[in-house]
């Protein structure tokens, strides 16, 4: 049980990305799972809904941290899940994802469904090592 609660602790934070990246693969039902500029209720309550759950996991991350290794080491974790797990995927995750297509979203020779998904999910991929060197940086910088 306790390492479930630890893969949720380190993956929640992530939750808008991995919506995102569903979103990004233009599939079926998912094509607009998580839309960053909502027009319609359903799309504003999806959102919400996925980006509580990202913040949860944040607070949870901080929480969690600041508890059993102090303050200081809680403070640089909020800035270094902000940094990894907001703004780098909100500024660069489609860019990203744009450019393994050769900056041809639309070109399905190259970037169907399945590369765009499997394109996001590497990128969360490398976000989540980064998040888990963050943390041991982190511990380094405490001792």
């Amino acid at each position: 049980m306790n390492n479930i609660l630890n893969i949720m602790r380190m993956t929640l934070p992530f939750t808008n990305e991995i919506a995102n990246s569903l979103s990004i693969s233009g599939e079926g039902d998912f094509k607009r799972i998580y839309k960053s500029c909502p027009s319609g209720w359903t799309e504003l309550e999806s959102k919400s809904l996925i980006d509580m759950l990202a913040w949860f996991g944040i607070a949870w991350n901080i929480a969690h941290v600041s508890h059993y290794e102090g303050i200081h080491k809680g403070m640089m974790t909020t800035i270094m899940l902000i940094i990894l797990s907001y703004l780098l995927p909100e500024l660069f995750m489609e860019d990203f994802v744009n450019r393994i297509c050769n900056g041809r979203p639309n070109d399905h020779k190259k970037c169907d469904h399945l590369m765009r998904f499997l394109g996001a999910v590497a990128f969360i991929t490398i976000l989540v090592v980064l998040e888990h060197l963050g943390h041991f940086i982190i511990e380094l910088i405490g001792k």
